[in-house]
């Protein structure tokens, strides 16, 4: 009967954290689908605008230095790209 009751108060102990810790769990994981959710929209955008660019520039409307414009992109892709390698390394 005694080891009931420390497996009872052992257990009612617990329930805190646990639940705590499943929530925290919980809001992690929401919080992440709604980062890749944002991003995955802001890529759609950006494709939108360069597409846009693209076809303006072929309707001879307006003039596009893509060499400049890639110059100007590629130190921001490098490190967002070199940012997204290492937490994927870190995460196993």
């Amino acid at each position: 009967m005694v080891v009931v009751k420390a497996a009872a108060q052992n257990v009612t102990s617990l329930t805190p954290l646990l639940t705590t810790v499943g929530f925290g769990g919980l809001v992690g994981y929401l919080i992440g689908m709604a980062i890749r959710y944002i991003v995955k929209i802001i890529a759609v955008i950006v494709g939108l605008f360069l597409a846009a660019l693209m076809y303006l520039q072929s309707q001879g409307i307006v003039n596009v230095n893509w060499t400049k414009l890639q110059a100007m992109s590629q130190p921001v892709l490098s490190s967002l790209t070199n940012s997204l390698n290492s937490t994927k390394s870190g995460i196993c």
